[in-house]
């Protein structure tokens, strides 16, 4: 098993501390825009850029043939991911915000995996 921490471009989301400061909008309003592509509230962000970043990291790094990856992440990328692959939208005030602990589970390669999330499972190919 290999453990790793997040890589810097998924720890720190620059998007929603850029939109709160330059376009006076709050942390879920943030991710609100992102999932109906509204500009104004991610400073010109888009949900596939964000999702695409987090998933890009993520593979990164190969793993072992027969050993297990666990990535620790926050919430704010669990809804990301959530939104862009299977279609998560939370509300303006937080509304269906994932659950503490709540996660995604990811099989294959960068080029084709699937993606598991509250019972639903989803294969991506070329994502």
């Amino acid at each position: 098993m290999r453990f790793d921490s997040p890589c810097s471009e998924m720890v720190y989301d620059a998007g929603a501390y850029r939109a709160r400061d330059m376009a006076n909008v709050g942390w879920y309003e943030y991710f609100y825009g992102l999932q109906r592509d509204i500009p104004e509230f991610t400073c010109g962000t888009t949900l596939y850029q964000k999702a695409k970043q987090i998933v890009d990291a993520m593979f990164a790094k190969p793993g072992e043939s027969g050993h297990l990856d666990i990535i620790c992440s926050h919430d704010s990328h669990v809804v990301v991911l959530a939104s862009a692959l299977f279609g998560l939208r939370t509300g303006i005030h937080g509304e269906n915000w994932c659950g503490f602990t709540e996660g995604l589970f990811f099989v294959g390669e960068r080029d084709d995996f699937t993606a598991y999330w509250r019972g639903e499972e989803k294969r991506f190919r070329n994502w």
